[in-house]
């Protein structure tokens, strides 16, 4: 009884470690946002403004809605992902957090279709503006005015995970104030977010996901067996 009691121990022990998740961060390579008449200036300033925003005094003379995106090289991940989670830096001040009249909006995620080399191109243009916000939903979050000052975390659903898995190299997705109603008046939050940049954080591990699964039951059952 004993013996097999420590067979079940080393069993228990190897599986665990077979079947470890790890946590892997990714910087984005590119972050910004986009209207239909323009962009934002370059890659590394990691102003992703979302919303509708009217300052004249930024030279916006009329109402435009704004559209976030994000660029991530995943290329040397050789793992499978489980989990993902976006993290977005909101600042505190002016012009920058959270503002709107109501007192809550949706931040959503939606897949991007088109050229990634677009959104790296600072000086393609806003051609891909068409494709954002738009696409399959890869997850919301509720933002409100308490968000201002901290870092938000979205989590990613299976369709994001699917495709991150599917993914080689370059992966893109696009922001949007999915709960912006029609009118003129202000609602944004990003702008100016910089220096920090956005993480996206995923859960992997060594195997393929299908495995995983076997993984979990035949831990469950090792617990079983062991207690």
């Amino acid at each position: 009884m004993r013996q097999f009691s420590r067979i079940i121990l080393v069993l228990f022990w190897s599986v665990s470690a077979i079947c470890a998740q790890a946590t892997t961060v990714s910087s984005s390579v590119g972050a910004g946002w986009a209207t239909e008449i323009r962009r934002s200036c370059c890659l590394d300033n990691w102003n992703y403004l979302v919303g509708r925003y009217t300052q004249n005094s930024f030279g916006f003379n009329s109402p435009e809605v704004f559209i976030n995106y994000f660029v991530f090289d995943l290329s040397g991940l050789e793992k499978t992902v489980v989990s993902a989670t976006l993290s977005l830096d909101v600042p505190s001040h002016a012009y920058a957090s959270y503002f709107s009249q109501e007192p809550s909006e949706i931040f959503e995620l939606f897949s991007y279709e088109s050229d990634i080399g677009l959104l790296m191109d600072v000086y393609s243009g806003n051609s891909f503006y068409g494709q954002l916000g738009s696409g399959i939903s890869y997850g919301s979050i509720s933002v409100s005015a308490a968000d201002n000052g901290t870092v938000v975390e979205i989590t990613l659903n299976n369709s994001a995970v699917n495709a991150i898995n599917s993914s080689e190299g370059l992966f893109a997705f696009s922001g949007a104030l999915s709960s912006l109603s029609v009118g003129t008046e202000d609602v944004y939050m990003f702008g100016g977010t910089g220096p920090v940049t956005p993480e996206l954080v995923l859960k992997t591990i060594p195997l393929p996901a299908g495995i995983w699964l076997f993984c979990s039951a035949l831990l469950a059952m090792l617990s079983l067996k062991r207690w």
